[in-house]
């Protein structure tokens, strides 16, 4: 699994790109786990619900902005979106 990017929100709730897994995984302060912020856990694609390699994400006005490398776009991704 790589990890690449990652950004941390107001209440200290941690982003990361894991572009192994083609997801965004969201880790709560505090928590023992994370759980899929974005994207399908190991389900690349182009389609607007999956991610192919996200390299980075940012925290931004309630939504995540996700840079993906394998198909060279950028997206906003509200937070609970499915």
């Amino acid at each position: 699994t790589a990890l690449r990017g990652f950004d941390v929100d107001v209440n200290q709730t941690l982003y990361i790109a894991d572009t192994g897994n083609q997801r965004i995984i969201r880790w709560p302060r505090g928590a023992s786990s994370g759980t899929i912020a974005a994207g399908q856990s190991g389900v690349s694609g182009s389609g607007t619900n999956v991610l192919n390699g996200p390299h980075d994400v940012k925290f931004f006005n309630n939504a995540l902005y996700i840079v993906e490398f394998s198909n060279y776009r950028a997206l906003k991704w509200p937070l609970g979106a499915n």
